[in-house]
């Protein structure tokens, strides 16, 4: 009977611990599945947030993107419009007989090109549903920036010209000679696709396409052939400005001194003198203003990550305004210019005026 019964309770044991190591097993599984189902959740979660993360910053950027669209439309709108117009008054008033409006001239067309032509080209990946690097970047980079370098020299050579005009004035026909300007022309528009033909055949530098700025330049590479070129456009633009900022500056003074002693039959002159000195004075502070914040952050930021992308932006819309405003500094403070502005617009009213006329008559 003994036996009997430490047989049953020792069954009865067995049982209740099989029955506790079930449960145990069972709790062990639902913790195991609480956690499963908790790393499933945050990785559901996360998914969830990269998955609206990366739809604000496509809004973000199709938003930049906009206004890329807008603002440089509109730039090369008004740069288009304005050297057009200019050109024409240069043309019709047959400015261009003189050797002072050949240098003029050639802003206006270099103005005109970089606006008419190398702007579009700029903005045509913008409006690309998947812009890349393919292979119109090399030659879209090749000709924005072969335009930019000669509308940069064309300022630094209407500066020495007028330079010389104005502080060496006895010298101005030696040294300005027609053939002397015709050589000083063609090295303008020769010497910029010579320097960028390096990075078009990729034997010095090369051109990448930036999907931030959606832009095709040579100035993102951390390489040689970038460091060249921001150190040869510095000392080929700012120190020739500067000196003939001084000069110009120091003729200017000399100049208000003059104005007083000399006679009425002379101050006509010298009232000329110094409405050129104004007009060159204001070409050269536009010019530095403009351009000057775009060369600092292309030097300091080349990959465009020290400083907010928007500010890169800013400073490259900045530096596009002066493709047309120095063209209005010519248009309206050159006496010559602005007789054959109004005598153009006139005739350009009373073109289009006589056009709509025949065609409502038509209709």
């Amino acid at each position: 009977m003994g036996l009997f019964l430490k047989y049953i309770c020792s069954r009865r044991m067995k049982q209740s611990l099989a029955r506790h190591e079930s449960t145990y097993n069972r709790g062990k599984e639902r913790t195991f599945e609480l956690e499963n189902a908790s790393i499933n959740y945050q990785r559901v979660f996360k998914g969830i947030f990269a998955m609206e993360t990366e739809t604000t910053n496509i809004t973000s950027n199709q938003i930049d993107i906009t206004i890329h669209k807008a603002v440089s439309t509109l730039l090369s709108g008004l740069g288009t419009i304005i050297n057009s117009v200019a050109i024409i008054a240069v043309l019709k008033g047959k400015l261009y007989s003189q050797k002072t409006f050949k240098v003029v001239l050639n802003l206006f067309v270099s103005n005109l090109m970089m606006s008419a032509v190398a702007l579009p080209l700029f903005i045509v990946p913008a409006f690309l549903t998947f812009p890349g690097n393919d292979v119109t970047c090399p030659f879209s980079g090749f000709i924005i920036y072969s335009f930019c370098g000669v509308c940069l020299l064309s300022n630094i050579l209407i500066s020495l010209h007028h330079y010389i005009l104005i502080v060496h004035i006895t010298k101005y026909e030696a040294i300005c000679s027609v053939r002397n300007t015709w050589i000083a022309l063609l090295f303008t528009w020769f010497l910029p696709p010579f320097m960028f033909i390096f990075p078009l055949t990729e034997v010095w530098g090369r051109f990448i396409f930036d999907q931030r700025t959606l832009d095709c330049t040579a100035m993102n590479n951390l390489d040689s052939y970038r460091i060249y070129i921001l150190i040869s456009s510095f000392f080929t633009c700012f120190p020739p400005f500067t000196f003939c900022y001084i000069a110009i500056t120091r003729k200017a003074i000399s100049t208000r001194h003059q104005i007083t002693i000399m006679q009425t039959e002379n101050r006509q002159r010298i009232t000329e003198q110094r409405q050129l000195i104004r007009t060159i004075l204001l070409i050269i502070t536009i010019f530095t203003a403009m351009n000057l914040p775009y060369f600092i952050f292309t030097l300091w930021d080349p990959q465009k990550v020290k400083v907010n992308l928007s500010v890169h932006g800013l400073a490259l819309y900045l530096g596009m305004c002066n493709y047309f405003f120095n063209t209005l500094v010519f248009l309206t403070t050159n006496r010559h210019m602005k007789l054959s502005l109004q005598k153009t617009l006139r005739f350009m009213f009373k073109t289009m005026w006589t056009s709509l006329i025949l065609i409502s008559k038509f209709n």
